[in-house]
């Protein structure tokens, strides 16, 4: 009877821990990333959009022969995922990486695209006569479980598990 108290004690602790256990993050300043736009000779209307990530207040702006950014604040590291369009469909998709640096700072790059090519620079030009637009965007699994901590737990229960076979060995 003692042999099954003491199992459904611990196997009760195993539960609860995998129950209760949430990531714990610690407070970081945010940074304010710019995602600077240029715009050579006519006027272009360009807008910001993002399926995941912190808008800026600005979300539209009118540019003519001038270079001005977009200025988001983010909070956290990860990947940010943005879209620059203007009025002819000429469109940039930018992803932002932000880390954590070893001081704890967080730390950010730009990373920008134009129909599938790497651009060093966001740089809308006036359209060409027959320019092609891809509509592809990602699929969304909703799947964002982080299985460290099962992994974490599985190995901290290993050693207990072990011991109580060893026991049962023993008696056998």
């Amino acid at each position: 009877m003692k042999k099954l108290k003491r199992r459904l004690k611990i196997a009760s602790v195993l539960i609860m821990t995998t129950v209760f256990m949430t990531p714990v993050k610690a407070q970081t300043k945010p940074i304010e990333v710019e995602i600077p736009v240029h715009v050579d000779a006519n006027e272009h209307v360009i807008t910001i959009t993002s399926p995941d990530a912190p808008l800026p207040v600005n979300r539209t702006q009118t540019l003519k022969n001038e270079t001005k950014s977009f200025t988001v604040t983010l909070y956290e590291p990860k990947k940010y995922h943005y879209t620059l369009i203007d009025r002819n469909g000429q469109q940039f998709k930018t992803v932002i990486f932000v880390w954590t640096d070893n001081e704890g700072e967080l730390q950010a790059t730009i990373s920008s695209t134009q129909d599938g090519e790497h651009k060093t620079d966001i740089s809308f030009e006036e359209p060409k006569k027959e320019q092609k637009t891809t509509t592809y965007q990602q699929p969304k699994t909703g799947d964002s479980t982080n299985i460290q901590h099962y992994i974490l737990l599985l190995m901290l229960s290993l050693p207990i598990i072990l011991l109580m076979i060893k026991k049962r060995k023993k008696k056998e």
